[in-house]
């Protein structure tokens, strides 16, 4: 205790502050820019779509790539229909046009 009877600290409150570790952040600007990017490209099959136009297509998770037997050309007409059909659906749940295929 100090001399007049009140508990005396270690520090003042100055030299508490200056104990602080300086600010990381301070003069860092955060860039709140938002950036300039082109719109993505409509889906667009040809007319007779090949089997690498559907390994190309980024629409499902993962690439189509044809395994077992040749597709035929309404096959590949076919599935290009249901891909763009679901690609244009705004809800990804909406499976119809690909559950339809056959």
């Amino acid at each position: 205790m100090g001399g007049d009877g009140s508990a005396s600290s270690t520090a003042s409150p100055a030299a508490k502050k200056s104990a602080l570790p300086p600010d990381p952040t301070k003069g860092i600007k955060v860039n709140r820019t938002v950036p300039k990017v082109a719109p993505a490209k409509a889906l667009n099959f040809s007319k007779e779509p090949k089997d690498s136009d559907f390994v190309s297509v980024h629409v499902l998770s993962e690439p189509l790539v044809p395994v077992g037997e040749k597709t035929s050309p309404g096959e590949k007409q076919a599935l290009a229909a249901a891909i763009t059909a679901f690609s244009k659906s705004a809800n990804p749940e909406a499976t119809a046009p690909l559950t339809g295929f056959s």
